[in-house]
């Protein structure tokens, strides 16, 4: 069940702690946060939150957390925001991602090379990839041999059903 509420006509302190007092068994809730956001952010511009006495502002504040369901913490955290930036906005969250070294094709070629010399210790796939690039002038081996440890002493064992299947899931993140 969806409920719409229209609190413009709770113009005054003293109405919105009739609320309160009136409303201890409801429960809000089921809208998104950038709607909680934008109702927050016009309760406090309504009753000029930043302007009143602190006891008043411990109404409205309490009245944001019952309609809204946060918490007392991350209302306070909201109402800090707004005080900072004069507006209430959800930040945007960008993961943070360490920069590829190595290609599709670099990887391909790893799981191909391991895979013609029966899974070798990493050194070994080191040197080989090494041996490659310097003395047959392959150039596709040139971005892998720069890596001092390649894999360290981890057994590389690809194989192609493995590694098509993780190729094939690195394509669908980037979409």
């Amino acid at each position: 069940m969806q409920l719409i509420m229209n609190d413009e006509r709770l113009q005054t302190i003293e109405k919105v702690k009739q609320f309160l007092e009136g409303s201890e068994v409801l429960e809000f809730g089921g809208i998104s946060v950038e709607e909680r956001y934008r109702w927050i952010e016009t309760v406090l511009v309504r009753f000029k939150y930043l302007q009143l006495r602190r006891a008043d502002k411990g109404v409205i504040r309490r009245y944001v957390e019952k309609v809204s369901g946060y918490s007392r913490a991350q209302v306070s955290r909201l109402i800090r925001y707004y005080n900072q930036s004069g507006r209430l906005r959800k930040a945007n969250y960008q993961r943070h991602r360490f920069p590829r070294r190595y290609t599709r094709t670099d990887i391909a070629l790893l799981a191909r090379t391991d895979e013609l010399h029966d899974c070798l210790s990493g050194p070994a796939t080191k040197r080989i990839m090494e041996r490659e690039w310097a003395v047959y002038g392959h150039s596709d081996f040139g971005n892998m041999i720069y890596d001092a440890t390649m894999h360290g002493s981890v057994r590389l064992c690809f194989d192609a059903i493995r590694i098509d299947l993780w190729l094939a899931s690195q394509e669908r993140e980037e979409v």
